[in-house]
């Protein structure tokens, strides 16, 4: 599969799961074409003070790739600061 950055859906989502502010995300690959094996694939901006709420992941996983700056992250009730 080739997908230009055109081809991708921007999107601003205002408290994401409960979090504050903004987060910019940017889905470059669908639902639809990951076979029920994943929701989403894509790139996700936080600006300083915005983040995504508390949620559980259940039956699945979810990956982060920090490429700026430092994240505040729960691993399973931990709390630690992670970077690029």
């Amino acid at each position: 599969m080739v997908r230009r950055e055109k081809e991708c859906k921007f999107s601003v989502r205002e408290a994401m799961r409960g979090g504050p502010g903004e987060v910019e995300q940017t889905e470059c690959v669908f639902k639809d074409e990951m076979y029920d094996k994943a929701r989403l694939f894509g790139k996700l901006v936080l600006k300083p003070g915005c983040g995504i709420g508390y949620h559980v992941h259940e039956g699945e996983s979810e990956l982060f790739y920090i490429i700026k700056g430092q994240v505040s992250y729960n691993d399973n009730g931990t709390e630690v600061t992670l970077g690029a």
